[in-house]
């Protein structure tokens, strides 16, 4: 936390990125390479400063627990927010299991070692918490009647509260793979809660996240190979580490599940989804 801030980060507002710098978009941000050594993640305009600000904060506190690019700053680029990372040159999980399908086990049980880890460690009080970020975005959306919405919140009311550092969407392509060692991206949706809904989360992306439009037919096809086993080996690892059963788990997917129809996702997911909640509430 006390270490300085590198000294070009002072003239932020005169730094011009190009698209030759440019790393990688998603919906929330751009990623670019600076300096060599740096990464700046320049959010769109339009995403929540709050959401941003919580990335950072956690970022500093979390930088000397577990293995994530360091964050140096916060800063603002031609009227966009940005925060500066170390770059760590690698592959994602993901790029890393479509291109080697046989080190599945490893990196499925290297993935559920690393999310044990992130779950062992507190998180003060003022980052966000996790019913309360569940809640909201159920609230953010109206695919779900109200009085469905009602009864799943208060059914999350009545799970057991936690105090732990949650990642929000802890997946294969959250991970950058360097030399054996995983590091984790992407902390804007963390929050302070009950670990096994992270892990509740994480199975439901595993299981049931759905490929963008324009995602390869190849790409598609061994995503479907794969990812079953993936979990499979995931959750197993998982559990065995931690001693928690399965059914601890499960228990969170009905409120993960309807908070997870707010976001940018596929209409057959959030039709799949919608399915699952359907049946699920039957026995709530």
């Amino acid at each position: 936390m006390g270490e300085p801030i590198p000294a070009w980060i002072d003239g932020a507002q005169s730094i011009h990125l190009t698209q030759e710098q440019l790393l990688g978009q998603g919906r929330t941000a751009e990623v670019y390479l600076y300096q060599k050594k740096y990464v700046i993640k320049l959010f769109r305009s339009s995403f929540p400063k709050p959401a941003i600000d919580n990335e950072y904060l956690v970022c500093r506190a979390i930088g000397s627990l577990i293995d994530i690019p360091k964050a140096h700053a916060q800063m603002v680029i031609d009227g966009r927010d940005a925060i500066v990372f170390d770059f760590v040159r690698g592959e994602s999980g993901m790029k890393y299991l479509l291109r080697n399908p046989w080190g599945l086990k490893h990196l499925a049980e290297q993935f559920a070692s690393l999310h044990a880890r992130i779950h062992a460690t507190s998180m003060p009080d003022e980052v966000p918490g996790l019913k309360a970020i569940l809640i909201r975005n159920m609230n953010m959306h109206d695919l779900l009647p109200a009085e469905s919405k009602k009864k799943i919140i208060d059914y999350l009311e009545g799970l057991p509260e936690g105090a732990t550092l949650c990642h929000g969407d802890y997946h294969p392509d959250n991970i950058i793979l360097q030399d054996g060692k995983a590091f984790v991206l992407d902390w804007m949706t963390a929050s302070r809660g009950n670990p096994l809904a992270d892990v509740a989360r994480t199975a439901v992306l595993l299981q049931w996240a759905q490929p963008g439009p324009g995602t390869p037919g190849v790409i598609r096809a061994l995503l479907g190979a794969v990812r079953n086993k993936f979990y499979n080996r995931y959750i197993n690892h998982y559990l065995k580490l931690t001693g928690v059963g399965l059914e601890d788990v499960t228990r969170w997917e009905l409120p993960v599940m309807a908070a997870r129809l707010m976001e940018w996702i596929p209409k057959t997911e959030k039709e799949l989804l919608i399915s699952k909640i359907n049946n699920k509430l039957k026995s709530v």
